[in-house]
């Protein structure tokens, strides 16, 4: 991913910790997701979002993650 600025890490901004391939599948198990991200095309957002869902698959090279991420082979890309 690149920005169009560069981000100063602070208090409130983070890196974001990605698992290791040895950490423990947490397939199915509930989360919850917060951001500022704009989720309609109409520019920046600064009502702080939040939902819940459940952990979806990123394995293979078709599967739910990247299906909703519109990549692998089934992608018109």
């Amino acid at each position: 991913m690149t920005l169009k600025d560069p981000v100063i890490i602070n208090d409130y901004v983070q890196p974001a910790c990605l698992p290791f391939d040895d950490d423990p599948d947490h397939v199915n198990e509930p989360v919850v997701l917060t951001g500022w991200g704009d989720y309609n095309a109409s520019g920046s957002n600064s009502v702080l979002r939040k939902t819940t869902t459940t952990v979806i698959s990123s394995s293979g090279s078709d599967g739910p993650c990247q299906q909703q991420a519109g990549l692998g082979p089934f992608s018109p890309r």
